[in-house]
């Protein structure tokens, strides 16, 4: 249903004109592409860290803990980046998914636009995930430091991140985008904190005495950065590929 009112919208905004893709960003475009990304696999993700923080909050009502500084900050370095990176899974494949990625490379746009909006679109629904935790908590907790709370699970968030974008333009597939992203978190939940790797997501978490923090985070940060930067190239290479089919030969 989704995907037909979408291909509806776009031949009727192009009939009349409305949608020019090859010029400036117009709000008919920003439009239709904020309807294309807000579908149901962006939205569960985001309501990770406030259910986590009522959880939390009925534990602590039980007594059986203390909450503390210590408890914030693991909160948002676990669940914080798993939530974005889940979020970001579909961002890279839906017309694949959908079922309508021959009719987007037919639009008159440049390449480069689409890989830079979907980036833009993991950037907030990363940060629609940090508000709304960020709000949960402080209705649970209280004020607390957001800067020494919300900074460790900054590099992860944007590591994972990359890989899910990535993964989704390799894989052209939610579920294997989604399914890579969890088993990265998982794999590095349970046996990262353990080895202490140089790229372990949990750091200030699970402090291990073969780690150096910041070198960990820099790394994160980079790799993160050379990941979107991949994402970003395979995207319009892949582009221009498919118009270079899709061009007629002319034999003489």
């Amino acid at each position: 249903m989704r995907l037909a009112n979408c291909i509806r919208w776009v031949r009727q905004w192009q009939g009349k004109n409305f949608l020019r893709i090859s010029g400036n960003l117009s709000m008919s475009y920003l439009l239709y592409e904020a309807r294309i990304v807000s579908g149901l696999q962006a939205l569960p993700p985001l309501l990770a860290l406030p259910v986590f923080a009522l959880l939390s909050w009925w534990i602590w009502e039980q007594g059986s803990s203390n909450a503390g500084l210590y408890e914030l900050v693991r909160a948002f370095e676990l669940i914080l980046p798993l939530s974005a990176g889940l979020a970001a899974a579909h961002l890279m494949s839906i017309e694949g998914d959908e079922g309508f990625e021959e009719l987007r490379c037919s639009y008159p746009e440049p390449a480069w636009r689409l890989p830079l909006l979907r980036a833009v679109g993991a950037s907030c629904f990363s940060l629609l995930a940090l508000l709304a935790g960020v709000m949960a908590f402080r209705w649970v907790y209280g004020p607390f430091p957001l800067i020494e709370v919300l900074l460790p699970a900054l590099p992860p968030t944007l590591y994972l991140i990359s890989i899910s974008l990535l993964a989704g333009n390799l894989t052209r597939n939610y579920w294997a985008a989604a399914a890579v992203v969890i088993s990265y978190w998982f794999i590095e939940f349970q046996i990262g904190r353990q080895l202490g790797h140089p790229l372990f997501l949990f750091a200030g978490t699970f402090p291990h005495e073969q780690l150096v923090y910041d070198l960990n985070r820099w790394l994160l940060c980079t790799l993160g950065v050379f990941f979107l930067t991949v994402n970003f190239w395979l995207s319009v290479l892949t582009k221009r590929g498919v118009r270079l089919r899709r061009t007629p030969r002319v034999h003489g």
